[in-house]
């Protein structure tokens, strides 16, 4: 078993997986809808005060822990061989349906994990910039004319005079 995958690589399952296993669960009878998990997580999450109590009742989900174990035996961080014996813990099951879920599991969604490299730049933390500097506009070819003051444009509009609008009806 490895302890961890090194840092530029990670393991990526196909997008459709999460309906493999639902179907997967369905054909075992341990599926759960999301409304029943959602109404009994709601429940559990009134009850807990704090950031670590709700965590844990979130991780304590037959669903989460199963995704934590089918990606840690995808990192080979268990073996195989524990699978049944993991699944029984999490599902309450016979050994006989563990394993047969197992090999189910095993077959459909493990088989098709990649383990995929990520391609990361680098930077020493002495090289990196603390603050990004801000582009700089190079300077104009033709000097800019400041606009006359707003005043100045007042008087102009005041002297000249209005005429009546004749596209408007007259307010009576």
């Amino acid at each position: 078993m490895t302890d961890k995958l090194p840092k530029n690589q990670e393991i990526v399952f196909p997008e459709e997986s999460h309906f493999v296993v639902q179907e997967i669960l369905k054909k075992y009878k341990l599926f759960r809808k999301t409304e029943q998990i959602m109404s009994g997580l709601a429940q559990e999450m009134s009850k807990a005060t704090t950031f670590k109590e709700k965590k844990e009742i979130a991780e304590r989900q037959p669903e989460r822990k199963l995704a934590t174990i089918i990606k840690r035996i995808a990192e080979e961080k268990i073996s195989l061989g524990d699978f049944p014996k993991h699944l029984q813990q999490i599902f309450n099951i016979t050994p006989k349906i563990a394993k047969e879920l197992a090999q189910d599991l095993e077959k459909n969604i493990l088989a098709f994990a990649k383990n995929v490299v990520i391609e990361r730049e680098v930077i020493p933390p002495a090289e990196r910039p603390l603050v990004k500097p801000l582009p700089v506009a190079p300077p104009p070819e033709e000097p800019l004319e400041t606009p006359p003051p707003k005043a100045a444009l007042q008087k102009e509009e005041k002297s000249v005079p209005r005429e009546e609008d004749i596209y408007r009806e007259p307010v009576e």
